[in-house]
């Protein structure tokens, strides 16, 4: 007797559920609250290369997971490869697949560098550019045993550079060089952008970025393209979107 009472008070104090329009509601009292069964959902994996997130694509994602996937270059150093939305009642978040991050770049830290720190940096954190040679023979006929002597109208900046054995004499610098720091992922090419170019009295070099944060976009745009090359097949097919 107690456990048939049991039984009918579990019955009575269980929700009541309906049927609408294919999806399925339960009472909660005042309202009806729609009933979403939990899913299992892939765990995001994070890698550090565009080349494994081809590999993965072709390998694993477009095998198991509905095309089409969309790969978003949302920032210079990161994209992200995730699905679309889901086509049943219950399952309307995206799953994200991978995120790729750009890791071990030197990047670039505008300011002043002294001589020997600006060669290091030159030759080892740019992409090769004309004006990258035209800094580097700069630096190496600098006088820096006796200072540097600088002149500036504002405009062009002259300095005294080293002439022969015993000679010196004044030479404009440019104001403005194009340069390739490595800032994005080292698949792709860097993007090149104005830098202007100082030098002070202590033979300091100064480079300070000069095109208003637009290598973000060039560089988006750099990963863009190498994507949609790398996977020209799975484009073609409309199997993968790839945005910014």
């Amino acid at each position: 007797m107690l456990k048939e009472a049991i039984q009918e008070i579990e019955k009575i104090s269980r929700p009541k559920t309906y049927e609408i329009g294919g999806r399925t509601f339960y009472d909660v009292g005042t309202s009806l609250r729609e009933y979403r069964p939990e899913v299992i959902r892939p765990e995001k994996k994070v890698l550090t290369s565009l080349d494994s997130l081809i590999t993965l694509i072709k390998t694993e994602a477009l095998k198991v997971q509905k095309p089409p996937l969309y790969i978003q270059v949302d920032r210079f150093d990161h994209v992200l490869c995730f699905t679309q939305t889901g086509d049943e009642a219950h399952e309307f978040l995206r799953n994200f697949l991978y995120s790729v991050d750009a890791i071990d770049v030197p990047g670039f830290k505008e300011g002043f560098m002294d001589h020997e720190t600006a060669m290091i940096a030159l030759r080892c954190k740019f992409q090769q550019t004309d004006d990258l040679d035209y800094l580097l023979n700069l630096l190496s006929t600098i006088d820096i045993s006796a200072g540097t002597t600088t002149k500036d109208n504002g405009a062009t900046q002259t300095v005294q550079v080293k002439q022969g054995i015993a000679f010196k004499e004044y030479q404009d610098i440019k104001p403005i060089v194009d340069l390739k720091p490595y800032r994005t992922f080292q698949e792709v090419d860097q993007p090149e952008s104005a830098f202007l170019c100082r030098v002070n009295d202590k033979c300091e070099i100064g480079l300070f970025e000069a095109d208003g944060g637009m290598w973000r976009l060039q560089a988006r745009e750099n990963v863009k393209a190498f994507l949609v090359e790398q996977l020209s097949d799975e484009v073609q097919n409309n199997q993968v979107y790839i945005t910014l």
